[in-house]
C-alpha cells in the first residue's frame, strides 16, 4: 500500500486499491446484455413482438453465450485482471454474439423485403452491443500481475 500525498495541503493518506476488477465488471455486464437480449422483441409482425425464443434458435443462443460470457467475468470480479483463458472466452464470446446479431438482422430484413410489415426489434442491437462490450473487456481489460 502506498500514501498518496495531497499537492495543496501536504497530508497523506493511505492509498486503498480497489478490490474489484474493471474489466470483469464489463465482462459480466456484457453476459448479462447478451442474456438479457433473447427475451427482448428481435422482430415485430403486423405491430407485435417476437422474443428470441419466438423466431427460431435466436434466444437459446443468445441466453446460452450470455451466460458464458457473464459467468466467466463474475468468477474474475475479485481477481488481479483478466486471465487469457478469460480474455478467450470473452473475445470468441463477443464474436459470436455479434455473428448472431447480424444473422438475426440480415433474416429479418430479408422478411421485411419478401413479405413487408416486419421489422427488426430491440433484441438484434442489444446483442450486438453486449458483444462489442465483451470484445472491448477482452482487448482493453487489465491483465494479469503478479
Amino acid at each position: 500500500m502506498t500514501a498518496v500525498t495531497c499537492p495543496h495541503c501536504g497530508h497523506r493518506s493511505p492509498s486503498v486499491p480497489s478490490g474489484l476488477n474493471g474489466g470483469a465488471i464489463c465482462l459480466a455486464l456484457a453476459g448479462a446484455l447478451i442474456g438479457v437480449a433473447a427475451v427482448l422483441p428481435w422482430e415485430t409482425v403486423f405491430g407485435v413482438g417476437l422474443n428470441g425464443f419466438d423466431v427460431g434458435t435466436a434466444g437459446a443462443l443468445s441466453l446460452s453465450l450470455g451466460l458464458i460470457v457473464g459467468v466467466s467475468g463474475l468468477l474474475q470480479i475479485r481477481g488481479r485482471g483478466i486471465g487469457p483463458g478469460t480474455r478467450a472466452v470473452a473475445l470468441l464470446g463477443g464474436l459470436a454474439a455479434i455473428g448472431l446479431a447480424i444473422l438475426g438482422y440480415v433474416q429479418i430484413h430479408k422478411q421485411t423485403l419478401d413479405y413487408g410489415l416486419v421489422s427488426t426489434g430491440s433484441g438484434v442491437f442489444v446483442v450486438a452491443i453486449g458483444g462489442g462490450l465483451a470484445i472491448a473487456a477482452a482487448l482493453f481489460g487489465r491483465g494479469r500481475s503478479a
